[in-house]
């Protein structure tokens, strides 16, 4: 999966749409992650133990924003 198509996904993942438990919201981002930053799922997984999930959010906006910039 290209870039692009993860960053949109990850975008439309974190919108606050009611269709989908947080659960699956969460297991889908940890797989995005994984795929966008080349973590293994263990290691996306891992980022979700150690750090509380805004943090893990604010690191994904911080990173976007300057994909962005480029």
């Amino acid at each position: 999966m290209s870039l692009p198509c993860v960053n949109l996904r990850l975008l439309i993942v974190l919108t606050p749409l009611r269709t989908r438990s947080r659960t699956e919201y969460i297991e889908q981002l940890i797989l995005d992650i994984a795929n966008y930053y080349g973590y293994n799922e263990f290691l996306a997984e891992k980022l979700f133990q150690l750090f509380p999930v805004a943090e893990v959010w604010a690191l994904i906006r911080h990173d976007l924003q300057v994909l962005t910039q480029l």
